[in-house]
This record gives C-alpha cells, structure tokens and sequence, in this order.
C-alpha cells in the first residue's frame, strides 16, 4: 500500500450535513453476537506491528471494525487536527504550528476547530490525512502501511 493508496482507508459518513470518518474501517461480515465479533476483531488484528485501539459495529448484514488509535497516535484526532491546519484559511497558524509548546499547540487545534471543524469537507479530511502520513517519521510511516495492508487485506 502506497501513502497515496492510504486515502481508500478513509470512509465518510454524511449525517445532517456533517461530515464523519472513520480509518481503516473494513467489513468483517454477518454478526449477531457480540463476542464472536470482538473475536473475529482480535484474530484480524494479531499480526499488526503497532499497538491498536479498535471500534467496531455489531451488524447481523456488515459488521464492521475501525481504527481509533495506532502506536500512539489517535488516528482520527490526528487527521482532524491536520485537515483543520491544512486549509487555506489557516495557512499563518499553521506554519507556526511546529514551533508552539505541546500546550499551545493543543489551544490553536481547538482555535481552528471551533472556527472551521464543522465545515471540513471530504477533500479537506483528505488532505489532513496526507499531511499527517507526511509528518511521520519514514520508519513509522513504512509500519503504518504495512499494518493498514495487513488489516485491509486480510479475510
């Protein structure tokens, strides 16, 4: 899987004109028992390198599993934070971002998604996705895809 391919890992959800997403979301088929599902939820994710926090939805038609986190990164808090540093509007917030304290950074992505967090489109998801792969070190990148490769291919 290429940094590119990673964008297919991206599923939106449109609810009242909001616009949702999950990571790594795949379908792991008919379930009508809980355990049996986080089951299927812990066999799939074994072989991954990088500690996961997974989601998942309990469907007798699709269940489905997702990426909360993954090697300490909170996936979905990640890209929101990047996709909201990656608009244009925010272009001077952004590029002092690096520079801020830990404390400082937290209060700008808060800023930012007070201002624009309700009207991040998909594109802008998308971009913030590609910024954080971008971010990650070559080493961490190369675990993340293989991982994401494993979890989205595995049957």
């Amino acid at each position: 899987m290429s940094e590119t391919d990673v964008l297919t890992a991206l599923n939106f959800i449109e609810d009242d004109e909001k616009i949702f997403f999950r990571f790594a979301e795949t379908d792991l088929g008919p379930f009508d028992d809980n355990r049996l599902l986080e089951e299927a939820v812990l066999k799939r994710a074994r072989p991954l390198q990088g500690h996961v926090v997974l989601s998942y939805c309990l469907d007798e038609e699709h269940s489905t599993a997702w990426w909360q986190s993954w090697g300490g990164y909170e996936v979905e808090d990640e890209i929101f934070a990047y996709a909201l540093l990656g608009l244009d509007a925010t272009d001077t917030d952004a590029k002092a971002f690096p520079s801020l304290s830990d404390t400082e950074q937290i209060a700008l992505i808060e800023r930012l998604a007070e201002r624009h967090g309700d009207n991040l489109s998909t594109a802008d998801i998308q971009h913030g996705c590609r910024l954080w792969i971008d971010s990650l070190e070559s080493e961490v990148r190369e675990s993340l895809l293989a991982d994401l490769r494993l979890w989205l291919n595995r049957t």
